[in-house]
């Protein structure tokens, strides 16, 4: 009898784990296809720690939902792998990006108060984000005094990195009358007063009032107020999962997931391709060439992430060593 390796999902470190006896086989963060990835490692026997333990089979162990919408470290059988499944085979990846700009663009016109992005990173969530702002008429006025940006009209903030609570409140409060992307700050989600401050400012109400309920004073903050009306829009751009996003976020805003398995990072990859704006110093057909490359390669498990930065490279490699750049290029896609 086969000894069998479980794979499950690692909350605290964000990524499926195959694991036998205690020993972790091999990891990966993507949570679309991660699973995929690691049956093939194992079964396809890949891996060599479990051909050294003879590990010739595994089983997956689906996540738990708890009703915040985190999903823990518990496991049962929830279904969520199965969900996006069949929300992909409905809504192909090139769709859902689509979807994705038609919400940024109901943001940027004020019809739309908030939009979620959600799926790994390097696959081009915050380039389309910030073109489809650009493309609407608005600026990015982030590097501007506080008192310029108010006064300046139109425009977009992007913030970045870890946000406390109050953090988060002077954020918008500062930016009432803008669109605020929040790019990668995922921190907010892990603390529920930060939570609830980006619940109203999410809220589709035609007024929405933006509050600190904290007992204690500002001390030296007082140029902040205990409420303020937010007039603005929100867009929030997270590597997270879908099912990462608590639900009460998730339910005051139009969501796009844009998560992709290894055959939808190709698909979309066709596309950028094709765009003008894909490395334009570069030949076309080195382009194409590297895609297909990528394309062939895409799932060789030695390979742990496929994305946006593994194509420029095969593409760079095309260019500057046309006659061993496929060595090159499948050396630079198992070490990204």
């Amino acid at each position: 009898m086969s000894n069998t390796a479980k794979i499950t999902w690692n909350d605290a470190m964000g990524r499926w784990e195959a694991a036998f006896n205690g020993q972790i086989l091999a990891s990966r963060r993507d949570f679309v296809g991660g699973t995929e990835y690691l049956r093939r490692a194992v079964e396809g026997g890949f891996n060599l720690k479990a051909k050294r333990l003879n590990v010739t089979k595994v089983e997956i162990v689906e996540p738990k939902i708890d009703q915040s919408g985190f999903v823990t470290v518990g496991f049962d059988d929830a279904d969520g792998d199965d969900q996006i499944t069949r929300e992909h085979e409905v809504f192909p990846i090139n769709e859902r990006f689509a979807i994705m700009e038609d919400y940024v663009d109901m943001v940027a016109h004020y019809q739309l108060a908030s939009t979620i992005v959600t799926g790994e990173g390097g696959l081009g969530k915050s380039y389309t984000v910030m073109k489809t702002l650009t493309g609407n008429g608005l600026r990015d006025v982030s590097s501007m005094e506080v008192g310029e940006r108010f006064l300046a009209g139109r425009g977009y903030v992007v913030v970045k990195g870890y946000s406390t609570p109050k953090g988060l409140f002077r954020t918008l409060y500062e930016n009432r009358n803008k669109i605020v992307v929040f790019d990668d700050t995922d921190s907010i989600l892990r603390d529920s007063n930060a939570v609830n401050i980006l619940k109203a400012s999410l809220d589709s109400y035609d007024t929405r009032i933006v509050t600190w309920n904290a007992e204690s004073s500002f001390g030296g903050d007082d140029d902040l107020p205990r409420s303020f009306e937010f007039t603005g829009g929100v867009i929030f751009i997270s590597n997270l999962p879908k099912y990462k996003i608590p639900q009460a976020i998730r339910s005051r805003a139009m969501c796009a997931d844009v998560s992709m398995t290894r055959s939808e990072v190709v698909e979309r990859m066709r596309v950028i391709v094709e765009s003008d704006e894909f490395m334009p110093d570069f030949d076309h057909e080195h382009k194409v060439e590297a895609l297909e490359f990528v394309a062939e390669n895409a799932n060789n498990p030695l390979i742990n992430e496929l994305n946006l930065r593994s194509l420029v490279n095969v593409v760079k490699a095309r260019a500057a060593k046309p006659d061993t750049w496929k060595r090159m290029a499948l050396y630079s896609m198992i070490n990204g």
